[in-house]
């Protein structure tokens, strides 16, 4: 099978030894191109994750191996695109929360509770990873602001959560959290409209 990565091409046999020395390759190039990785193109089929089991899975039948690489502001696109779209799904997910807990929670509101913070712990990461790059997004100082408010609000919610009250949690839910969220979205959408494009989004 043949192997693309960074503009070169390297041949390999259709075989399960191989994927290590392959893996290594793939690394190499990455590191050396200075780009970062997105997916694999292999036979024509995208695949953006589950890698592994994929090429175990078919070693023996793969042809062409292309790996998609990202320049540092297609990747910093790439993420501000997923960061919007998860603030827009997550407004509703988050009233109806509010609604929640001032009322009667249930087991399905404590579930999605959990899974709120672990969205606002992505979040935080998508800022950090961007902040370790250079960019030139006009109102960063905005979104770090933005972030450090957003970390002093979860520890508030973890007190909260800790104590089972479910009032305090919808008070910070609306007088705290969704503001930080919609500032968040719309700093977001007009970075990516002003500084970025949406390629690929209809």
């Amino acid at each position: 099978m043949k192997l693309t990565v960074n503009a070169k091409n390297y041949q390999y046999d259709n075989d399960i030894q191989v994927l290590n020395d392959m893996s290594a390759k793939i690394n190499q190039e990455i590191e050396d191109s200075g780009l970062f990785f997105s997916h694999f193109l292999i036979d024509g089929e995208l695949v953006y994750e589950g890698y592994e089991d994929y090429f175990i899975q078919h070693i023996q039948t793969i042809h062409s191996v292309e790996v998609i690489l990202l320049s540092t502001k297609e990747m910093l696109n790439g993420l501000l695109l997923s960061f919007e779209q998860y603030l827009a799904n997550a407004s509703p997910e988050v009233n109806q929360l509010v609604q929640d807990f001032y009322q009667n929670p249930t087991a399905e509101s404590w579930l999605q509770f959990e899974r709120l913070l672990e969205g606002i712990q992505w979040i935080a990461e998508v800022v950090t990873t961007i902040d370790k790059h250079e960019n030139d997004i006009k109102s960063w100082d905005e979104y770090l602001k933005g972030i450090a408010q957003l970390q002093v609000e979860l520890q508030q919610l973890m007190e909260a959560l800790e104590n089972k009250d479910s009032v305090l949690l919808a008070d910070i839910l609306q007088y705290e959290i969704i503001p930080i969220f919609d500032l968040l979205k719309k700093l977001t959408t007009e970075t990516i409209d002003e500084q970025f494009e949406r390629k690929g989004i209809s």
